[in-house]
């Protein structure tokens, strides 16, 4: 079986790309050590920039047994956030489609082809299933790029677009996304993988511009034209998956919801959850039910995230409840006022620990102790890898209901909506011990990636 995967986010780039980037790596790892005899070649598009206007694929280093190759100069630059003029070519398919056809061209036939996003180049390259009809065209919805420009659905005002049903999508968002000057972000891109141009650089030069943006007509800048071009955009990709798209496959249940509720054939929709090498070393168990009742959230300091609301809730809570419960967080300090009222609650419970930053490495001591884990997403957080990291090292989560996080668990008492219910479960839950023994009894297994692998083969073959 010959595949190609594309992911807009270069294999060697290790910190960019987010979860998804780091999903990709793995699963290229577990296919090279596997025998499954797959030919498997990845391409990105929209890093690369070499001061030319014209696209051209070039073959890089193959890495993790893969050939790899990128488009460089793509019109469509990644990741997604950028003018109206690209998502106009997102639309268009702005050129990149006869250029991924010539690669398709001098490279395949392939059997499969799996985009793991559309970022760099377009969805109207699904059109190519007219001309390649025994390939099957896979999307896999890791985030909500194909619906929102930013991504999450989560405005500048801190609203969740999926749950506000009167709040107009892109509103918020079109007058920053208006204020990136291109020729910049193209000529701060580095031009190859050894490419020593500065990122640091390029990030005070955008501050600079975004800031004299406000104040100038420099910038092309409109918003009424950028709603409809987003709509335009939104449509086009939905259309094009609908129509074309052998499977759409989605991470959870919830973003399936998400994608039906916004035009996507129910009939596409495929849940795989993806795999994780955490699965591989779960505990399957709870680590400390006994001692101290201790809490810890894990994750960085944002609305979007719940950080805000979780501190709210322990502000609020009673103090009767919180005089037993110790309190762990592991979070950059990106918000010093928020940190000081991290310190305030001392004064309210039996202990408060702060690790400000984390790696892997600190795992065994972040989580020595700890009796439940928080994750509080306030936007539709497709499946937080934190959730899963805490889940593998034993540890029960209680769980937002936005996003796909509460799904890893079927009990009740680990899903919360709203501040008050956040509350109430945490004072319930730490004074009845036995709901964190009961947790395990309607636990959802961890994917392995072997399980996922096996996941994927069906849908290809299938």
């Amino acid at each position: 079986m010959k595949i190609l995967y594309y992911n807009w986010t270069p294999l060697e780039k290790k910190k960019e790309g987010g979860g998804v980037a780091v999903y990709m790596r793995n699963l290229l790892d577990y296919l090279q050590r596997s025998d499954l005899g797959l030919d498997v070649t990845f391409m990105s598009s929209g890093y690369y920039y070499d001061g030319g206007d014209r696209p051209y694929i070039r073959k890089e280093k193959d890495m993790y047994g893969a050939s790899v190759f990128s488009i460089v100069n793509s019109p469509i630059i990644a990741p997604q956030g950028f003018p109206e003029s690209v998502f106009a070519k997102c639309s268009s398919g702005g050129g990149i489609v006869n250029v991924f056809k010539q690669f398709l061209d001098e490279t395949g036939p392939y059997d499969i082809i799996h985009f793991n996003s559309f970022e760099g180049i377009s969805a109207k390259v699904l059109e190519l299933k007219e001309c390649f009809s025994q390939t099957k065209f896979i999307h896999s919805m890791h985030d909500y790029g194909i619906l929102c420009p930013k991504v999450q659905f989560w405005t500048l005002s801190g609203t969740n677009c999926v749950t506000d049903k009167d709040h107009p999508l892109c509103k918020d968002c079109v007058k920053v996304n208006q204020r990136q000057p291109m020729f910049l972000n193209k000529y701060f891109r580095p031009s190859s993988p050894s490419s020593k141009k500065t990122h640091n650089l390029k990030r005070v030069v955008l501050k600079w511009t975004r800031s004299f943006a406000k104040r100038s007509y420099w910038f092309y800048n409109r918003e009424s034209h950028s709603e409809a071009t987003y709509s335009e955009f939104r449509k086009t990709n939905v259309d094009c998956i609908n129509e074309y798209a052998d499977a759409e496959l989605v991470v959870s249940r919830r973003v399936g919801e998400i994608a039906q509720m916004y035009g996507i054939n129910k009939e596409k929709i495929r849940l795989s959850y993806i795999g994780t090498k955490f699965a591989d070393s779960q505990l399957g168990h709870c680590r400390s039910n006994g001692g101290d009742f201790t809490l810890l959230y894990m994750g960085y300091m944002l609305k979007a995230k719940g950080f805000y609301s979780y501190l709210s809730a322990l502000e609020t809570l009673d103090e009767s409840v919180a005089a037993n419960i110790r309190l762990k967080f592991a979070s950059r300090i990106s918000d010093k006022s928020a940190y000081r009222r991290v310190l305030a609650l001392k004064r309210k419970f039996k202990g408060v620990t702060f690790h400000n930053g984390y790696t892997h490495a600190d795992f065994p001591k972040i989580m020595d102790g700890v009796s439940l884990g928080v994750v509080p997403p306030l936007w539709e957080d497709n499946l937080p890898q934190v959730a899963l990291e805490m889940i593998a090292n034993g540890i029960p989560v209680l769980a937002s209901g936005n996003g796909g996080a509460h799904e890893l668990n079927a009990h009740p008492m680990f899903k919360f909506d709203g501040l008050e219910d956040l509350k109430g479960k945490i004072a319930a839950i730490s004074k009845d011990r036995s709901y964190l023994e009961d947790y395990w009894n309607f636990a959802v297994r961890l994917t392995t990636m072997e399980e996922h692998v096996g996941q994927l083969l069906d849908i290809y073959k299938s």
